[in-house]
């Protein structure tokens, strides 16, 4: 695995909203709004390539001491291979660098994997935003219950 930390390049910005569409659907952002996030201070990416190819990705706010986690995607051949674990665990040497002390997330209700997993990574489930998605779907919220994930 290789890590381009910190940074969105936009070499990748076309794979990452390829990634995007086959990860989040309708709920995808498009290139323009990959672009716009690139050189933001408070946002913080993690890409991870093979062979050149992007297989996952994520990206989180700063918001003073909080991290917003926005997103993460990982290629459907790519995954359940520990991709989304190490864009996690990238977040926490983020944080430590940045002085964040919390995340947030939002998940699909139905998206029972990557909610396992932000349990797993010291995740608590605190609510439910009824009709958050473009089809209407819930989303589940979550804050992280230690000070640092990992």
């Amino acid at each position: 695995m290789s890590y381009i930390a910190d940074i969105l390049k936009e070499e990748y910005i076309g794979q990452i909203a390829e990634l995007e569409k086959e990860y989040f659907g309708g709920d995808a952002w498009s290139e323009n709004l990959i672009r716009a996030e690139i050189g933001q201070e408070n946002k913080h990416y993690t890409v991870i390539c093979e062979d050149g190819k992007v297989v996952a990705y994520g990206g989180f706010a700063q918001v003073l001491d909080e991290g917003h986690i926005m997103n993460i995607a990982v290629r459907k051949e790519y995954r359940r291979q520990g991709y989304a674990k190490a864009v996690l665990k990238d977040f926490s040497e983020k944080a430590k660098k940045y002085g964040v002390k919390r995340f947030t997330l939002e998940v699909r209700e139905s998206n029972l994997p990557a909610r396992k997993l932000y349990e797993a990574a010291g995740f608590e489930f605190v609510g439910i935003r009824k009709g958050y998605y473009s089809d209407k779907e819930n989303c589940c919220i979550y804050w992280s219950s230690q000070e640092v994930l990992f």
